[in-house]
């Protein structure tokens, strides 16, 4: 008898959802979320699309710390290093805005790599207190970067064509945010029930109970610090 989360069977617990509830709840909070360019106002449709990349930074972080059990004090760091890597990438070596996008991925995962090596150590407040040490390094280093970084005042870009898509104006850079984040919702849900997923749960519930059956905590704990500083930076290259 099913009850809550509790499944009877392994393929219902890789569907998304099997409630025709939450089902049309979820069709009703869409079709709503497309139209909004047409009910907002250009002041509250800004605060919208803000969320919207804000919902996939905290996608990144729930992958560390929700499902692995790892605390993160310096996020903002993967955010910085995001939103760098795309202006760097567009301005200063004049890659195609789709391959900056890549790039805003990509430098904060290898980042990641490097910062989620202590994890295998530390733990707890140890742990936090790497993270956030990390952060202050990227925040010294894009202000000691001079010209290429813009140091404190940054890289000033204009919204640029994406994927055939003119992002130029609200209505268009909101459709985009809400593909994108839509995109990352539907990969953090299907990563929670595939077996890196569940492997990263079992190591933030016991890891030595995880490292008992099979689990090998210093390939998991890594990749959950790459997949989370990933989506962080693809958050701070659309908020940058």
């Amino acid at each position: 008898m099913r009850s809550g989360y509790f499944k009877e069977r392994y393929s219902q617990l890789l569907v998304l959802t099997d409630s025709p509830a939450v089902k049309a709840w979820l069709a009703v909070m869409m079709v709503a979320l497309v139209a909004a360019p047409w009910l907002l106002g250009s002041y509250m449709l800004s605060h919208l699309t803000l969320i919207l990349f804000t919902v996939i930074g905290a996608l990144g972080l729930m992958v560390l710390t929700g499902f692995t059990g790892l605390i993160s004090l310096g996020h903002v760091g993967f955010l910085m290093l995001g939103a760098y890597a795309y202006a760097i990438g567009v301005t200063r070596l004049g890659l195609p805005p789709e391959l900056a996008l890549v790039l805003s991925a990509v430098v904060p995962a290898v980042c990641g790599l490097v910062v989620g090596i202590p994890s295998l150590r530390l733990h707890g407040l140890y742990l936090a207190i790497t993270t956030l040490a990390f952060s202050h390094i990227v925040s010294a280093g894009i202000l000691a970067g001079g010209k290429f970084t813009g140091a404190g005042r940054g890289i000033t870009i204009a919204r640029p064509t994406m994927l055939g898509m003119d992002l130029s104006s609200d209505r268009a850079f909101y459709w985009f945010c809400l593909a994108m984040c839509t995109m990352a919702v539907l990969f953090t849900l299907n990563l929670r029930r595939s077996y890196v997923g569940r492997a990263f749960v079992a190591i933030r519930d016991n890891d030595i109970a995880a490292r008992t059956m099979g689990i090998n905590l210093v390939r998991f704990k890594l990749l959950a610090f790459i997949v989370s500083a990933a989506l962080t930076g693809v958050a701070g290259a659309l908020m940058g």
